[in-house]
């Protein structure tokens, strides 16, 4: 069931080879820029690619690390909160520093040696924190033996460690030693004047302290020549829980985070249309919906009042995703436009749809209710689809009595609508009874919908 209802960068037509398939949705532009960028940057900095939760950043960014690699770059990319369960940010980005090297890419003797620097100091950093964690699963004496390996590294004079000022400068150089180490693993990985890119993704969901914890540890510690590092945001997410860790809604998160950011850049919006085809394709709809012209149909109207209320592509992809099952259990034959409107009403103005299920209102005040979620202006296709749509509405209120309307029926609701829009919405109303769609009803729609819904949770 997941795999029918997920769409993924594991499912986008691509291949290792081409990361971004077909580019339905028109980014290589912009992943392009990005490598322009860190191409140029080889000195190392901080870069945030910025855009709203659902907008497909991950699926993006691993379009892009997957590029990088294809060119010739070493780059990785750390989910910032599968770490957080853990707490301690320092040794999870120095593992996933593991991801730079491997057979294909061996260290050379002088890099063997610094990575073995690199694994010692953060535990001589957070020794009391990895007894502590550890002591309950594995026992005093196996904590023995790990300060035993550790020792020369762990231990000083305990007379010395009694001064305030010697600790912080013993700190101080544990600091400068891991960095200098860090300076010198970078510099000799990194090839041919090309950075290591490290993506961090996920940032925002993260707790305020460890995503706090995260941005100190990248500007002050892991901020060197060689290493570009691109955190991928939704920045109005991460500036609240920025403020959620200073405990002041007043505090000012978007100064604190040009601090860490060198670089910020917007992912580009995605066209709907461009999204909506790759999801028609995804979940196979041409399958359901053989007729060409309907498929276009449905999908254009989808994408209209997908647009209207700026839906983000995680929305829109779990609704196709419901437009799958509920046209695999029902055959919606010519009227699948019906049940695409049907569709994001209950999943996006579920007050309205349980009105027009218990038929709560007039025809009138449905009316008034749906213009906000049509686009009405001068050649789109809503006023055209909301007067189609509301003579199925008023079948449905009249206990599915299917009855043509009179040549000079009009609709007369001026305060609501303007006359041009009352025009469009009145011809096709009474174009849609004269067809025969006997087969299709509201009524049977609402139904497969509501059973559907038992078993799919809304997004």
């Amino acid at each position: 069931m997941s795999d029918f209802l997920r769409h993924s960068h594991e499912h986008i037509n691509s291949s290792p080879d081409a990361p971004f398939g077909p580019d339905t949705l028109h980014r290589i532009p912009f992943s392009n820029l990005l490598t322009s960028i860190v191409s140029n940057y080889s000195n190392g900095f901080v870069m945030a690619v910025n855009g709203s939760w659902g907008t497909g950043k991950t699926v993006f960014m691993h379009q892009w690390v997957q590029t990088l690699l294809n060119e010739g770059y070493r780059a990785t990319i750390f989910n910032a909160w599968d770490n957080d369960y853990f707490g301690e940010p320092t040794l999870a980005i120095l593992s996933q520093f593991r991801h730079f090297f491997d057979e294909k890419h061996p260290l050379t003797e002088i890099g063997r040696a610094v990575w073995k620097t690199l694994q010692k100091v953060p535990l001589c950093a957070i020794k009391g924190f990895v007894s502590k964690s550890i002591s309950d699963k594995i026992g005093e004496e196996a904590i023995k033996e790990i300060e035993d390996t550790y020792n020369s590294a762990l231990e000083t004079d305990i007379n010395y460690r009694e001064s305030d000022i010697a600790k912080y400068i013993e700190q101080r150089i544990d600091f400068i030693t891991y960095k200098n180490a860090l300076i010198e693993f970078a510099a000799t990985i990194a090839s041919e004047g090309k950075p290591l890119i490290f993506v961090i993704d996920e940032l925002d969901r993260c707790t305020p302290s460890y995503a706090v914890e995260v941005l100190e540890k990248i500007k002050h510690l892991f901020n060197i020549p060689n290493i570009v590092f691109c955190l991928s945001i939704d920045k109005e997410q991460l500036k609240k829980t920025i403020q959620g860790h200073y405990g002041s809604f007043n505090f000012n998160a978007e100064e604190y985070l040009r601090r860490f950011f060198d670089v910020e850049l917007d992912l580009p919006p995605i066209e709907y249309h461009d999204f909506a085809e790759l999801m028609v394709n995804h979940f196979e709809l041409n399958k359901l919906i053989n007729s060409t012209d309907n498929r276009r149909e449905f999908m254009d109207i989808c994408v209209l009042m997908a647009q209207k209320q700026h839906l983000t592509l995680r929305q829109l992809e779990k609704f196709f995703a419901h437009c799958k099952l509920v046209l695999s259990y029902y055959n919606a034959k010519d009227s699948e436009w019906l049940v695409g409107i049907m569709l994001i009403i209950q999943k996006f103005a579920h007050e309205l749809f349980q009105n027009i299920t218990d038929k709560n209102y007039s025809l009138k005040d449905y009316a008034a209710s749906l213009k906000n979620l049509f686009n009405l202006e001068e050649y789109s296709l809503g006023a055209n689809k909301l007067g189609a749509f509301l003579y199925h509405i008023q079948v449905y209120l009249n206990n599915d009595k299917r009855t043509r309307v009179d040549d000079d029926f009009k609709l007369d609701w001026s305060y609501d609508f303007s006359q041009e829009q009352l025009d469009t919405m009145s011809w096709c109303y009474k174009a849609e009874s004269y067809k025969s769609l006997s087969s299709i009803s509201l009524k049977k729609i609402i139904s497969k919908i509501c059973f559907v819904e038992q078993f799919v949770a809304r997004p």
